[in-house]
């Protein structure tokens, strides 16, 4: 084959020409120069790859990462962004990339709006966080194109994708074995919204829990939102029921605080008569009231720095498939009793 009827490579003048943009541009995209648009980027590397384009080098192309990663999360209240973010912190400050942090407000176009600003800043990977558990769908790849992402506390519909979030279950299991080592043998159970992701893991922990420890809930759990007031009317209907418990795990701890006034306001003592459990441990007025609340802590600043770490990962070419779920620990507290040592 001769020279002449080789094919020439080809150069930043042909990307331009068929992306309909100045060379100059073409120049900024390639080297991911943060002033460029996502979309622009996206483009031109697009194009680049379609007509075989290899920079100088020996043909290699240019390896360089901005050192910044974005956070993005649907969550106003600081809960679970602000120990995500603290974790994530931890892990990525070693290692010398920082976070920009964007919020959505849980709107889908503002989302993407802000992951289009974060994209346009050339950050290496993204962490989106939500705020609930509950799956979510996927970011476009349109939109962040090869850039890794990692979902953070909510998971991906994609099981592709790699995700990381709490061990709800085992919280579950952790909650009921307490009561059962605290001598606690009559034990119910409140949960929250009866079709959220958060309700069906912890139902599974409680069926194992249960059945490892040969006992039945004495009341069928009873479902309705998260909030205070649900605690209280939740309990006020177990009292009703008439059958007596000693022991009360609620699937969040505003359920759990609204449940101990009811106890407490029909003259029960916690933990004396009734010992009782929340979830989630992130809310120190809910958490340190009249009788200090023993609950379940989802970690999120674990969750936060494994999340970084998987995502650093991935940025070095060895992405995570899949969810991955840290385990909860218990942080015992007055509203329930130490747990009764074996006999000898």
């Amino acid at each position: 084959m001769t020279n002449n009827s080789r094919r020439a490579k080809p150069t930043m003048k042909d990307i331009a020409r068929a992306a309909h943009v100045s060379v100059s541009t073409v120049s900024r995209a390639l080297a991911d120069h943060g002033g460029t648009a996502a979309s622009t980027k996206r483009l031109v590397h697009q194009v680049a790859t379609q007509l075989g384009y290899t920079p100088g080098d020996k043909g290699r192309a240019k390896t360089w990462h901005s050192g910044m990663i974005g956070l993005v999360t649907t969550d106003l209240e600081g809960r679970p962004s602000l120990p995500v973010l603290i974790g994530a912190e931890d892990a990525l400050g070693p290692m010398k990339h920082s976070i920009l942090l964007a919020n959505s407000r849980g709107d889908a176009k503002l989302e993407t709006s802000r992951i289009e600003q974060l994209m346009s800043r050339n950050v290496d990977g993204l962490l989106v966080v939500n705020k609930s558990v509950d799956l979510r769908s996927p970011i476009p790849r349109s939109l962040v194109g090869d850039t890794p992402v990692v979902y953070v506390y909510g998971p991906s519909r994609d099981p592709d994708d790699c995700s990381v979030t709490a061990d709800f279950a085992q919280g579950a299991r952790l909650a009921i074995d307490h009561l059962v080592d605290c001598g606690r043998t009559r034990i119910t159970v409140i949960g929250g919204l009866e079709h959220a992701r958060a309700t069906a893991e912890r139902m599974i922990g409680l069926e194992q829990a249960f059945a490892a420890h040969g006992i039945r809930p004495i009341a069928t759990p009873r479902f309705g939102n998260w909030d205070v007031s649900w605690g209280r009317h939740a309990a006020e209907l177990l009292l009703r029921d008439g059958m007596p418990f000693d022991g009360l795990y609620c699937f969040n701890d505003r359920i759990a605080r609204g449940a101990m006034e009811t106890l407490m306001g029909h003259g029960l003592r916690v933990p004396d008569d009734v010992a009782v459990i929340g979830h989630d441990n992130w809310e120190p007025q809910i958490i340190d009231a009249a009788v200090p609340l023993t609950t379940v802590d989802n970690r999120c600043e674990r969750i936060g720095r494994v999340a970084a770490m998987v995502l650093l990962d991935a940025i070095q070419g060895n992405p995570h498939h899949g969810m991955i779920t840290v385990p909860g620990v218990l942080i015992q507290r007055a509203s329930t009793t130490s747990p009764t040592p074996p006999k000898q």
